[in-house]
């Protein structure tokens, strides 16, 4: 799908461009973790701004923001894509930004909110109240001619600012306050007839003085010192990308791009104070000491594609390759927490990490789009890809070569050409690991897990420890295969009149590997485990079930347009994600340590693990529309329904800090159905003064009705296990909420 200005800019959607994806039937915002696509977790969607990967290659979720005001046209992949296409789990987005012309163009605009223009939230466990908070950014974007018909120039600067005063019991209120400077720039060049050049820039760097919890667990604690709540955050990247294509005869087109990203993510304590150990009493529900967490991390990547396209007869040929770079140097960071979970049940992490990470990962690919009638088309393709790991010693520490994924698609057209289309595709579809784990780091132990009797600070406190997780580099794994899934669509589309297109698709994914560490030998002996990174079930995890995750989904949609005044967009997706891997994130665990998750780290884990996924929704409806009146005036809206996500249950194991599950997973019921509905009203000026007055008011108004149901849950019944397996400390919050919708919001913009 391809979405445009003229879709959107008439409906409720948030400021950064990936708000627009969510309309798409198999869309979803995955509980707090960006976009979920077709039963996949946020961090299996990759992300593009002109071609050019801009997700975080840490952690895979962040991504660099931009506003609609930038985007000429957001294309969104969800599957049964051609082989040219890198693989992900879950979906691909790619953003165009807008470009100079001969016309001189320029846009001026402003967005505001606060909590005075919302109604009362509720907070969840996760969630800290808030006060005197306001959002608002200011943006201006222009471009044009440098020397006509020759060299063009876009540029676009846009500064975010939030600010709330947030209250720590008993210490009075402190100002929370963030700044984001997103810009964009394009110089656009006609070298020659046949030759064309860009360079781009973009980016999103900012800050922001930061008070609240660093930790979800603890969000409702009330801190004993202030400084446990208060620390200096950077984060956001700078992205350079220069590309051409290359007219080749009559019938051929060379296109290639070279580009780089510098990404800076950190958290330091304002005091020093916040440098101390932190300490969590669940007992107490307090939380005093430091910041739990400090230091930088520096990412980088940088990227070089090159493809050739021949039309020959009835044949688009398509040939290409891409070779990709990404860091992640952790220049220090510190953990350390003690947890009291019972009246003398503590446990005590301590661990850091320093170093440089890196990965290679390259790709070839040729395709073939047939013609074979006026009513048939039939596209083959095969795609390679390899990647590789470098430890922070400098030394390969493991590569895959293997990832082979053909993809096969048709289309048929029956009844009058134009009306009526039957289409298909299979395919493979890989992902590439991210540097999120540790176990390529050496040098710096990681973490060291211990549970104590008594306070592990006073001397005559018992101290066991549980798992020290050296920063060891871990062994090469022969014949490891990438993480991959297996894809099979089926769909009709048809034209009813001018104004009206039907259709229906099924979608099947397999995943065939997923890619965790797991214990491997010595499992028993607690604090010397050996965890190697392999596949599940294969290998030297071959103790474990296979990772499983099986996504089945019947997608219903309707299009309308009425004239030059009406637009609808509905959808119905009846859907069902079942299996023991939720995949890179696991909502379940809420890990973001990707591919290093505790759900295969020890064989027992998988006791009760089969079941239905966090991402499961059976049944979601989605409809968006806008209407032009003829004074001026646009109103459009969004409205979502969907049913709730299962519920586990999961308790202490012999092997903390991660937990079991004590039934089977997702067997103890739903979260709530939920219901949102967003509106928009825009009057335009000009459609009744004309050029004169070229502006255009706008109010939003954000979860309208403010149903503000529940959302997420604390699924932790019991906090330890007993060496006879008798389940303990139990957690007082167990089936709490941790997260609500919002409530309704009121947002103010002039463009």
């Amino acid at each position: 799908v391809n979405l445009t200005p003229e879709l959107y800019a008439n409906l409720p959607n948030d400021r950064d461009y990936r708000s627009m994806i969510t309309m798409l039937p198999a869309v979803d915002e995955y509980r707090g973790t960006d976009l979920s696509v077709a039963g996949g977790t946020g961090p299996e969607t990759t992300f593009f701004v002109e071609g050019t990967n801009v997700t975080n290659p840490q952690t895979g979720v962040e991504a660099t923001r931009l506003p609609y005001n930038f985007v000429r046209e957001v294309e969104v992949k969800t599957g049964g894509y051609e082989a040219e296409y890198r693989s992900t789990l879950g979906g691909i987005v790619n953003v165009v930004t807008y470009s100079g012309s001969d016309e001189f163009r320029s846009q001026v605009y402003g967005f505001y909110t606060s909590d005075r223009l919302e109604g009362t939230p509720r907070f969840g466990l996760s969630e800290s109240a808030r006060q005197n908070q306001a959002q608002y950014d200011l943006g201006v974007t222009i471009g044009g001619p440098i020397l006509r018909d020759r060299l063009w120039y876009f540029a676009a600067y846009n500064p975010s600012v939030v600010t709330e005063d947030i209250a720590i019991p008993e210490f009075g209120t402190y100002d929370d306050k963030g700044v984001q400077h997103v810009f964009a720039g394009k110089l656009s060049w006609r070298a020659a007839d046949r030759t064309n050049l860009f360079f781009t820039t973009f980016g999103d760097p900012g800050s922001r003085d930061r008070i609240g919890p660093m930790s979800i667990s603890t969000a409702h604690f009330t801190p004993l010192n202030p400084e446990t709540w208060m620390g200096e955050e950077t984060f956001g990247g700078v992205h350079f990308v220069l590309g051409g294509t290359q007219l080749i005869g009559d019938n051929g087109l060379l296109e290639a791009t070279l580009s780089t990203m510098d990404r800076k993510d950190g958290y330091v304590p304002t005091a020093e104070a916040g440098y101390e150990v932190q300490v969590h009493d669940y007992t107490t529900q307090t939380v005093s000491g430091g910041t739990t967490k400090y230091g930088e991390t520096s990412l980088g990547r940088s990227n070089a594609t090159l493809k050739t396209t021949w039309e020959l007869g009835r044949h688009t040929l398509k040939a290409g390759g891409e070779w990709s770079t990404s860091s992640r140097n952790v220049e220090w960071n510190r953990h350390h927490v003690i947890k009291r979970l019972g009246p003398t049940t503590y446990r005590e992490v301590d661990g850091s990490a320093a170093g440089e990470l890196r990965n290679r990962v390259g790709g070839l690919f040729l395709q073939d789009s047939w013609k074979v009638t006026d009513r048939w088309r039939l596209n083959l393709g095969l795609r390679w890809e390899a990647q590789s790991f470098i430890d922070t010693n400098g030394d390969v520490a493991q590569t895959i070569s293997d990832q082979w994924a053909p993809r096969v698609g048709f289309i048929f057209q029956p009844g009058r050409l134009g009306t009526q289309r039957i289409y298909g595709s299979a395919g493979r579809f890989y992902q590439d690991m991210l540097l999120s784990g540790l176990v390529y780091f050496d040098g710096e132990t990681w973490q060291t897990w211990q549970q104590c009797e008594g306070d592990p600070r006073d001397e005559s406190s018992t101290c066991e420890i549980l798992t020290d997780w050296g920063a060891s580099i871990a062994e090469s794994v022969e014949d490891l295969e990438g993480q991959h899934f297996d894809e099979l669509t089926l769909g009709y589309e048809r034209q009813v009149g001018q104004q009206l297109k039907l259709g229906a698709r099924g979608v099947y994914r397999n995943l065939r590997r997923a890619i965790e560490d797991g214990c491997a030998d010595q499992c028993a002996d607690r604090g010397n485990e050996v965890f190697v990174l392999g596949n599940p079930g294969y290998g030297p995890l071959d103790m474990y079930p296979a990772a499983s995750r099986e996504y089945l989904a019947l997608e219903l949609s309707a299009e309308q347009t009425v004239g030059d005044g009406l637009m609808l967009v509905g959808s119905y997706v009846l859907s069902r994600t079942y299996g023991n891997y939720p995949g890179l994130f696991d909502a379940d665990w809420w890990s973001l340590n990707l591919n290093t998750t505790g759900n295969f780290d020890f064989p027992e884990f998988m006791e009760n693990a089969e079941g239905y996924m966090p991402q499961d929704r059976r049944h979601s409806v989605k409809l968006a529309a806008s209407y032009m009146t003829g004074i001026g005036l646009a109103v459009g809206g969004r409205f979502l329904w969907q049913t709730g996500s299962p519920l586990s249950i999961r308790g202490g194991s012999a092997h903390p800090p991660q937990y079991m599950y004590l039934a089977e997973r997702g067997s103890m019921g739903e979260t709530p159905n939920i219901w949102d509905l967003d509106l928009r009203f825009v009057y335009d000026f000009r459609n009744v003064l004309g050029r004169r007055a070229p502006m255009r008011v706008v109010l939003d108004l954000f979860n309208v009705g403010s149903p503000r149901e529940a959302v997420a849950y604390d699924q932790v019944a019991t906090f330890t296990m007993t060496e006879e397996g008798y389940q303990t400390d139990p957690n007082p919050n167990y089936l709490q909420p941790t997260r609500y919708q919002p409530p309704m919001m009121v947002r103010l913009g002039l463009e």
